[in-house]
């Protein structure tokens, strides 16, 4: 491995090393390589799915990550940007009835997910959807709630904004959007690792 930028990982000024997956500094990495040691791997039979939270006015920048995503294999458990594009283009739509069927909707999403990736809103986008998503993301983890393990898998969280504290609960944090796609597509798209008691790992 050879040394590059700072560790992909938000908050660690580490020295990145390049491993052909992700950057990641030394520390992390052994930290990983000592997970695969310890053998908590277990193969996954079902489908990998993925909900992505976020702001409608940065829908662009969403619709490629859906793009992306599924060209690597991923199913979107709940699609927002088509229903926004659907509505008009309109996020909060007038119609009561259609307001708690897209929150309903939003929410299976985030329940039937196998990751949880929130990118954070970029500029004076704020999206209060999307912060209330993370939250029942964290609580899906915090109760050990998830299908079909009895457990909630990996929340991810991305950019460089520091609006929300709750962020910096994910189990992975990045400052770049592209390092998360990037490690969700070649690192959690491998079989996830299990500890023997059941914890999540």
């Amino acid at each position: 491995m050879t040394a590059s930028k700072k560790c992909a990982l938000y908050g660690c000024t580490e020295p990145a090393l390049t491993d052909g997956v992700g950057r990641w500094c030394k520390y992390h990495w052994d930290r990983q390589k000592e997970g695969e040691r310890l053998g908590y791997v277990v193969p996954r039979t079902e489908s990998k799915r993925i909900y992505i939270a976020g702001a409608s006015a940065n829908i662009e920048l969403h619709e490629r990550f859906n793009r992306e995503v599924i060209e690597a294999g991923w199913t979107i458990t709940c699609d927002w940007c088509a229903a926004v594009r659907a509505a008009g283009n309109v996020a909060s739509p007038d119609d009561p009835q259609v307001r708690r069927e897209a929150a309903l909707a939003d929410l299976e999403g985030v329940a039937t997910a196998d990751v949880f990736w929130l990118v954070q809103p970029e500029g004076s986008a704020t999206s209060t959807g999307c912060w209330v998503e993370l939250g029942y993301a964290l609580a899906l983890q915090a109760l050990g709630m998830s299908r079909p393990r009895g457990i909630y898998g990996p929340i991810v969280v991305s950019g460089s904004s520091k609006k929300c504290i709750f962020a910096d609960l994910a189990d992975y944090r990045f400052q770049s959007h592209d390092d998360a796609l990037d490690f969700i597509n070649r690192d959690l798209a491998r079989p996830r690792r299990i500890v023997p008691d059941g914890d999540r790992a």
